[in-house]
């Protein structure tokens, strides 16, 4: 686990298409989060995201594309946060509003069930994390290397902090092993449906 910003890390620790929601909002923000496992495990759904999109050279499917790799890291909270509400809030809309290509509708079971595990890791690192929000950058927006590395150390007493970090590796486990039975579970669905077509 590391503590990350905006200025030490859009180019060392992510491509923003792929980056998690909580990454990129912070990094819009400009302020310090701790970058955990899980935010790599929601990647994965982007990148499948991203491929689905590419894959189909589509007028509608360049314009998310656009939206997700914007220079503008608000544009791209935005559509990650649109995105994901399609998929993980039933009561939102349907996804066909959303004007997406087949091949990302031929993978909606797939992306909908990871964003929504995504969302309840979401749910799950608010309630755990402690924002460090008091913290301010010494120089010119940026955080010192001692500045990272001190911030959860100073926000948290001994005790606390053990607590902090047994959950948060707990969390860590089990976003792996619900994230890897969905991909199990979809490889079968897409084998089964192969097998049918052939």
């Amino acid at each position: 686990m590391e503590i990350l910003t905006a200025s030490n890390t859009i180019y060392e620790q992510g491509t923003t298409p792929f980056v998690s929601r909580r990454l990129c909002d912070s990094w819009s923000t400009n302020s310090p989060i701790l970058h955990t496992a899980l935010d790599d495990l929601e990647s994965f759904a982007w990148v499948c995201l991203w491929e689905g999109l590419r894959t189909e050279h589509t007028l509608e499917g360049s314009k998310w594309l656009t939206r997700l790799s914007d220079a503008d890291l608000s544009v791209v909270n935005a559509t990650k946060a649109l995105i994901t509400n399609y998929y993980t809030d039933p009561d939102s809309g349907r996804l066909d509003e959303l004007k997406l290509p087949s091949a990302v509708i031929s993978l909606q079971p797939l992306l909908t069930r990871l964003f929504v595990q995504c969302s309840t890791h979401l749910s799950l690192i608010n309630k755990l994390v402690v924002r460090i929000s008091d913290v301010k950058p010494q120089r010119n927006g940026r955080f010192t290397a001692e500045e990272r590395r001190t911030m959860l150390v100073t926000a948290l007493d001994s005790d606390h902090r053990v607590n902090f970090v047994c959950g948060m590796e707990e969390l860590c486990r089990e976003g792996y092993r619900s994230i890897l039975s969905i991909l199990v579970d979809e490889y079968k669905s897409l084998l089964k449906m192969h097998d049918t077509r052939m």
